[in-house]
């Protein structure tokens, strides 16, 4: 018998989209680059038929079957075996389990939803497990029991993460709480120290808990007195050398022998008139202001103490006061001790005894040496010398 061919109407999908034919009732279209088919109907042009489903092709040496679905809503029983599916909508899974047998999952979404059926309050924990094997699987959930993060390394014992949310919110741990750490009966001036198996509270003992150079003994060389004991700890020593020794002490010494000392004053922007006080506490006191009028010198130790008072018979003492003078030079008139000449022999430098002028465009420092030769009896060694 011979054979016979069945041949179809055929073209390109762009072809029959621009012709747009009517097919006959029965008549058959297929698009030769999609391999679609399209059956007519005698009253439906080509782009408003809808594509035939089922099978489209059959390739007989290797047994595929190339079909196209058109269902709207397909069922699908058994296995379904494709070599590549390309969903273009939207793809919904409605069951108890999804596996997904594939080496790598690629995701264009950056945030991935678990538990996205849940409604009202929350009441199920999610989080992401990883199987191991033969090991044991490790788990990141959220517990939704105590609204935390949490981590499991074996299946059992589950551990918080420490969010800052967390950590505000958690307790802090004392030292007694960590597992090598004993404290007992904790008291101030306690340290914290390594016993050999545990860290314990202590105080330090110098002698044994620390290394390197402390005072062991404390002894007093020649004209210095210790009191208290010589050596331990908490010992408190006082040592003296027979006399007050503070910023404002006066100390006695039998001899004195130094490199430089300095030396305080006193600077005043006052011209010299009337009574000037020169204190020998002070030193030297300086008056810049061009001198007004002679004036009168009146020594003492300062404001509130005499020299009287500050010296006993056979001391003395220096002090100086340098006095600016203009075109018109003065000088000191009288010298007095604690305020009264009486009782004060005044011992100019020279032969000529007392000043009667200053020196002109100059600075005139007196000098004065208060010897204390009696009970308010005083010696003053006085000198005059002119600086430019």
């Amino acid at each position: 018998m011979a054979s016979r061919k069945i041949l179809i109407r055929r073209d390109t999908a762009a072809n029959w989209t621009s012709a747009n034919p009517t097919l006959s009732a029965g008549e058959m279209g297929g698009e030769t680059d999609t391999g679609k088919l399209k059956l007519g109907n005698g009253a439906t042009a080509w782009n408003s038929l809808s594509y035939l489903g089922g099978v489209t092709s059959v390739n007989g040496a290797t047994g595929v079957v190339t079909g196209i679905a058109t269902l709207s809503s397909p069922t699908f029983t058994g296995t379904v075996n494709t070599n590549h599916l390309i969903v273009g909508g939207n793809l919904t899974v409605s069951g108890t389990t999804t596996t997904v047998n594939t080496e790598t999952i690629e995701l264009a979404d950056n945030i991935i939803v678990l538990n996205s059926n849940a409604a009202g309050a929350p009441s199920e924990n999610a989080g992401i497990e990883i199987e191991r094997g033969s090991d044991t699987n490790v788990l990141l959930r959220w517990n939704e029991t105590y609204d935390k993060w949490e981590l499991t390394t074996n299946g059992t014992n589950y551990y918080n993460i420490a969010t800052e949310e967390y950590v505000a919110q958690a307790t802090p741990a004392t030292l007694d709480a960590i597992g090598d750490v004993n404290i007992t009966s904790a008291a101030s001036g306690h340290f914290l120290k390594w016993s050999g198996s545990e860290w314990v509270n202590d105080p330090i003992d110098l002698a044994t808990d620390t290394v390197g150079n402390y005072v062991a003994t404390v002894t007093a060389g020649t004209g210095v007195t210790s009191t208290g004991a010589t050596t331990g700890e908490g010992i408190a020593h006082t040592l003296s050398i027979g006399q007050a020794v503070g910023t404002t002490s006066e100390v006695t010494f039998a001899g004195l022998k130094t490199t430089s000392v300095i030396e305080p004053l006193t600077i005043s922007a006052t011209a010299a008139t009337g009574t000037v006080a020169v204190d020998a506490a002070n030193g030297t006191t300086y008056y810049t202001t061009n001198a007004s009028a002679n004036w009168i010198v009146n020594l003492r130790w300062n404001s509130g103490t005499t020299l009287d008072s500050k010296l006993a018979t056979g001391e003395m003492t220096t002090a100086s006061f340098m006095a600016r003078q203009g075109g018109t030079a003065y000088y000191p008139t009288s010298v007095q001790v604690n305020g009264t000449t009486s009782g004060v022999t005044t011992r100019w430098q020279g032969s000529t005894g007392a000043p009667t002028s200053g020196n002109a465009n100059s600075t005139d420092m007196y000098t004065f040496t208060v010897v204390k030769t009696g009970s308010a009896t005083f010696d003053v060694f006085a000198a005059q010398t002119r600086f430019a």
